[in-house]
């Protein structure tokens, strides 16, 4: 077989090549540059309540890939008398960039993460089953959205590994693109630069650090 050459058609919505196979999905942008810029305002800390710490310099959108694979973590499984069994069966998101596993807060809190290391999977929460994604085409990745890092066996090895995630066959995973507005924002005592994530779909804080690049390993400002 060697010299042979294998083309796919988009509309097999496959591209081997850059780590593109399975069903290929987009999360709504619900929330558009103004009320986005308008959620991280008012989570900058102010002094005394009064004076922001930090001021915002620029704001763009990125579109993350993210690995949908749905399994059953077994050791949360064994936990019978849990009340909360969401993290034991459904859907869960590698991050296609970083590797990492996207962990949710409680709806009063308001804020995503995610971590690649130091995760407990009986704490995990998922994003609800309910949400709503779009179809996209091979087209729609190339004109508007970024290729995964990391190839369907990276993430499905990254959820065995991380979580002890055991794949439900009859789910091919999939991927899906997370709309992000990444800031920079500087320190108003110190001047110092500093990045912050809020996600497009949600609108939740992502507090850890770079949801977008693994190579940037910056902190969030909500992390340093």
């Amino acid at each position: 077989m060697n010299g042979v050459k294998v083309f796919w058609s988009p509309k097999h919505k496959m591209d081997p090549k850059n780590n593109i196979i399975g069903p290929l999905f987009s999360f709504q942008l619900k929330e558009p540059q103004g009320p986005a810029k308008k959620i991280m305002k008012s989570r900058i800390p102010s002094t005394l309540g009064i004076r922001k710490k930090a001021e915002i310099t620029k704001q763009k959108l990125v579109y993350v890939p993210l690995w949908r694979i749905n399994g059953t973590i077994k050791e949360a499984e064994k936990r019978k008398f849990r009340k909360d069994k969401k993290a034991v069966r459904g859907f869960y998101f590698v991050n296609g960039n970083t590797g990492g596993v996207l962990d949710l807060s409680s709806d009063k809190d308001k804020t995503m993460a995610f971590p690649y290391e130091d995760v407990f999977p009986e704490n995990l929460i998922s994003l609800d089953k309910n949400a709503r994604v779009n179809p996209i085409s091979l087209d729609d990745v190339d004109k508007k959205y970024s290729k995964p890092v990391l190839n369907r066996q990276d993430a499905l090895s990254v959820s065995e590994e991380m979580l002890g995630l055991v794949l439900n066959k009859k789910v091919v995973p999939s991927l899906v693109w997370l709309p992000i507005w990444e800031f920079v924002l500087i320190d108003k005592d110190t001047n110092g630069k500093s990045k912050a994530w809020i996600d497009g779909h949600f609108g939740y804080l992502i507090s850890d650090a770079s949801p977008i690049d693994d190579e940037d390993a910056t902190d969030s400002f909500f992390n340093i």
